[in-house]
């Protein structure tokens, strides 16, 4: 199906918003003491040994990472105060998973949940 034709009467006026990029930052700012929820991505699972461990991989992360940040960038939101603090949250999670140590203490406080 092709777009519909421009309407040269029109005035010029930007694309609405798409509701998706608003429902992304709620989203991010509900989950912002979990990581892996910041970013949507699986919770630990446990591994043969029963430790828990990521669901995906080290790609996966920086993806994810990637396509929420574009959602809840405060440029495409006119440098609204929650899209400040949802991008600041995405930034934080991803830097949870991809430390050794901070995402050692986050599978290890999820070593319950994974189990």
């Amino acid at each position: 199906m092709s777009p519909p034709p421009h309407d040269p009467a029109a005035p010029d006026q930007p694309p609405a918003r798409e509701p998706a990029s608003a429902d992304a930052i709620a989203r991010v700012l509900a989950a912002r003491s979990n990581p892996l929820a910041v970013l949507g991505l699986p919770p630990p699972v446990a591994d043969a040994r029963g430790r828990p461990s990521l669901a995906v991989n080290e790609a996966a992360v920086h993806r994810a990472f990637r396509c929420t940040a574009a959602a809840v960038h405060p440029d495409k939101h006119g440098g609204a105060a929650a899209a400040r603090d949802a991008f600041e949250v995405v930034k934080d999670a991803h830097a949870a998973l991809t430390s050794p140590a901070r995402l050692e203490a986050l599978l290890a406080a999820a070593a319950p949940a994974a189990a």
